[in-house]
């Protein structure tokens, strides 16, 4: 009779410890506290909006959840003790990701970038492109169709010493890429040997701004043509290789996860096609 009380009473207290452990990255709960911060807004032309409310807060594999008010405020309560991934979200915006977050629970810690002149992020797992929390609108402008020309030009650049002797001659090669689109956009190029072209690799990523000097929108063929320098290649590529390629409208940002070296890119539409060309 006793043996089975003792048995009753262990099963009730492996019961309770089982469900009041909240965090699961940490069995060993110590004093809650809270975590807090501020969120941005752009738009999709990348200005400021006047209204930084709706921005869901939530604790990746947990319920703690909250939304910023209309200055971007926002705060997490009661939170135990342990380490986090901190998710920034909001309808038609990116998600933002903050990597391995140790909270210390006891008390109110702020979210931030620096701490004591720090950048805080990345003496943790996180790098950010910006130095405030930033969620941007996703574009809404789709491309149709992007095509390369097989057809490779060279630009001849000539460097001439002060008594006007050829000191120096530049050979560029690029081949020209042509973007369907309504007007002209910031775009983002991933390239891979693989025809899987993975876009979490920071490695893989090639940005043509807006205000570039070899972009240009045809108003004719509504399309954004690009002269692709051959420049962009000598880190990762060689003469003969084989690259294939995607182009995601707008300007990419990231977060990276030091960990491991996961890159989540934000701020990019909806990707084209992959293409593909042979390196000159």
């Amino acid at each position: 009779m006793n043996k089975h009380i003792i048995l009753l009473v262990l099963s009730f207290i492996f019961l309770f410890s089982c469900k009041n452990n909240d965090n699961p990255n940490n069995p060993t709960n110590g004093v809650k506290g809270n975590i807090t911060g501020d969120v941005q807004l752009l738009d999709e032309s990348h200005n400021l909006v006047n209204d930084f409310s709706g921005v869901n807060i939530s604790i990746k594999g947990t319920d703690f959840t909250t939304q910023s008010d209309s200055k971007g405020k926002w705060t997490l309560k009661d939170i135990p003790p342990g380490v986090y991934d901190i998710i920034m979200s909001k309808p038609d915006y990116d998600s933002l990701l903050f990597f391995g977050y140790p909270f210390p629970g006891n008390g109110t810690a702020y979210l931030t970038f620096y701490n004591n002149g720090v950048h805080y992020a990345t003496e943790l797992n996180t790098y950010y492109y910006y130095e405030t929390w930033i969620i941007a609108q996703i574009p809404s402008i789709k491309f149709s169709d992007m095509s390369i020309t097989n057809e490779y030009r060279c630009d001849t650049l000539i460097n001439v010493d002060s008594l006007g002797h050829i000191d120096t001659i530049y050979r560029n090669w690029y081949f020209p890429i042509s973007i369907k689109s309504d007007r002209v956009v910031d775009i983002t190029f991933f390239l891979s040997k693989d025809p899987i072209v993975s876009k979490y690799f920071y490695e893989n990523v090639i940005y043509v701004f807006e205000a570039y000097s070899l972009m240009k929108y045809n108003q004719l063929n509504k399309s954004i043509d690009i002269r692709f320098s051959s420049e962009y290649l000598k880190k990762n590529y060689q003469k003969g290789d084989k690259v294939y390629i995607i182009a995601y409208p707008g300007e990419a940002r990231y977060t990276r996860d030091l960990r491991n070296g996961y890159t989540q890119w934000l701020g990019l539409g909806e990707p084209t096609q992959v293409a593909s060309f042979i390196v000159p």
